[in-house]
């Protein structure tokens, strides 16, 4: 695309944004829940200017990105809302001050631990921010200079690269 015309898309985009915060706030509670989603709507919008194929209406389009992005959103919730439950339940086992539970929850740290030196400096510094000090999208992507989209794709890919560690150590059982 010229500059022109992606300065004309990102203009149309950018012109929604008051209207797109207010279809994501109806359907999401907390205001920096919000503003992670709505991030992550006009990340995606404004990456589609680099593609050729034309959108012919640019409103109905962005309420369809929103809405997708809300729902995805949701089960990303979900799906976190299970696994803390998960830990909660294998933590419980190690809260006990049975002498085997508190050598399995030392062995599991450990095994954390040396998975976390087995990765790249990058990974563990955005999973150590999101995770330990509970930073949202948007002040991730503040403190490392990159776009929301970025940080989510990194975020993706050090979880699975942990997640692949954990489960050659033994620590996790694949999952399908």
């Amino acid at each position: 695309m010229t500059e022109a015309v992606e300065k004309l898309w990102n203009q149309q985009v950018l012109e929604h944004e008051a209207w797109l915060r207010t279809v994501v706030r109806s359907r999401v509670a907390r205001p920096d829940e919000v503003e992670d989603v709505l991030q992550s709507v006009i990340a995606d919008a404004l990456a589609f200017s680099d593609r050729q194929t034309e959108v012919r209406a640019v409103g109905p389009w962005l309420y369809r990105l929103a809405v997708n992005a809300v729902l995805q959103f949701r089960r990303k919730c979900g799906r976190r809302r299970k696994l803390h439950d998960r830990i909660a339940n294998q933590s419980e086992a190690v809260t006990s001050s049975e002498p085997l539970d508190l050598v399995l929850g030392d062995e599991r740290r450990e095994l954390v631990q040396s998975a976390l030196k087995g990765m790249s400096g990058e990974d563990v510094e955005v999973l150590m921010l999101k995770y330990v000090h509970g930073w949202s999208y948007t002040q991730i992507s503040q403190h490392l200079g990159l776009d929301g989209y970025k940080v989510a794709n990194r975020l993706r890919r050090a979880r699975m690269r942990l997640r692949e560690l954990l489960l050659r150590a033994g620590m996790m059982e694949d999952e399908v």
